[in-house]
């Protein structure tokens, strides 16, 4: 399956066509597991810090008040180290 033809062809449909598209992609991952939701956030957050690492994103100092939302997170960093916040 190649995604990227798929996406390229998706971004092609009407607005009402993408929405009720992108809705049913949504419900569709409701059904993961909690494991495979944790895979999927681990994912994402060794693809942002690779981003962050080659520089093709900049980083933003966060607020006082977001700092909260942070504290006691546990994450797995590329080399399988964990390191927990707050």
């Amino acid at each position: 399956m190649d995604t990227t033809r798929i996406e390229r062809e998706a971004l092609q449909l009407p607005f009402a066509e993408r929405a009720e598209l992108a809705h049913k992609l949504l419900l569709s991952l409701e059904g993961l597991t909690v494991a495979e939701r944790d895979q999927l956030w681990l994912e994402e957050a060794a693809r942002r810090a690779a981003e962050i690492d080659q520089g093709s994103v900049c980083t933003a100092a966060l607020g006082r008040g977001a700092h909260g939302y942070l504290e006691g997170v546990t994450v797995q960093t590329e080399k399988g180290f964990l390191a927990r916040t707050g």
